[in-house]
């Protein structure tokens, strides 16, 4: 199947439900990356079946992306290759705090909710649990030049990769999009502040619309209903 999103062409298979309604998907995500990825390198922490991966391919350098769900990431590595696309170097790893093992929390394998994070609730109960190889990121990032852009979207599982990354993000200031998710969160008021000082403290906080916001109605958000930030 072939798609648009702005002004790229892909080849696109599996998840159909989703890619036929890829017009209505998360706009702003593609309006972030325009905004910071060009002819530099993206990092892709829970690339699920590629989508912004492969939009960003076409304006990065490059693309290091991470999906330790073996059905996605199988989906991620068809879709690249549909597509001929030679600059994403593929990771099918978990983005973690170790190089180790870790379990991995599924619901159904490919649905794009995978997580570090174990969830209680029967919508997003994970029936599944598979031990994955983990990598320490910001071993891996550190190793990285120009890096324009770290989007993380692993629900829940932000709550233990962040706080290894605090160094690195201290030291490098990298412009970062997260999707949080603090319903799962394993210590949800403590992880909701400690996020909030140290964005507020290396960066300028924005919310999908780019405008500009404080701390306070960042905490505020996190409580709330608005979970997708950038930092810049």
């Amino acid at each position: 199947m072939k798609i648009k999103i702005n002004n790229i062409e892909l080849q696109v298979e599996n998840d159909m439900t989703f890619w036929n309604n890829i017009s209505d998907w998360e706009k702003y995500s593609f309006e972030i990356i325009d905004k910071f990825i060009n002819g530099n390198t993206f990092v892709d922490i829970g690339a699920w079946n590629g989508v912004l991966s492969m939009y960003a391919s076409f304006k990065a350098k490059e693309v290091h992306s991470f999906e330790p769900d073996n059905i996605a990431f199988k989906n991620l590595e068809n879709n690249i290759k549909l597509n001929s696309i030679k600059n994403i170097v593929l990771n099918n790893v978990g983005a973690s705090n170790i190089n180790g093992v870790a379990n991995l929390y599924v619901r159904s394998f490919g649905d794009s909710i995978s997580s570090l994070i174990e969830r209680k609730e029967e919508k997003y109960h994970s029936h599944i649990i598979e031990q994955i190889k983990t990598i320490n990121i910001s071993e891996y990032l550190s190793e990285l030049n120009n890096i324009g852009l770290i989007k993380i979207d692993i629900e829940g599982g932000e709550e233990i990769v962040i706080p290894s990354m605090q160094d690195y993000i201290v030291k490098n200031k990298p412009p970062m999009y997260v999707s949080f998710h603090p319903n799962w969160f394993t210590e949800k008021e403590f992880s909701i502040n400690y996020f909030a000082d140290l964005f507020s403290d290396n960066y300028k906080i924005y919310n999908i619309l780019h405008k500009e916001i404080s701390k306070k109605d960042f905490i505020n958000g996190l409580n709330g209903k608005e979970h997708s930030y950038y930092f810049a």
